[in-house]
């Protein structure tokens, strides 16, 4: 049986940037590597997530806990998406 990679924390929270969320790197571990990050839809994916993490952090107290939240979120399951749509 393989065990989880080095650095992977399902489930549980820490400093991530928005590349190595916990959920991504769940996703990363349960379906694999090599068949999603050389898609442009991935990369472009991927950066748009990081232009929202920037742009979510300059919002106004209020506005990071509420939208900033919602755009991190939906961010993530779009990448999410991607990655399970790329792997058997």
């Amino acid at each position: 049986m393989r065990g989880r990679p080095k650095g992977t924390s399902c489930g549980r929270r820490g400093d991530a940037s928005p590349l190595h969320t916990p959920e991504i790197e769940c996703v990363r571990f349960f379906y694999g590597m090599a068949r999603y990050e050389h898609l442009p839809i991935y990369k472009q994916a991927m950066d748009v997530a990081i232009h929202f993490e920037k742009v979510a952090s300059g919002f106004s107290r209020y506005h990071k806990y509420t939208l900033g939240i919602g755009l991190r979120n939906a961010n993530r399951e779009i990448v999410s998406l991607i990655v399970q749509a790329n792997s058997p």
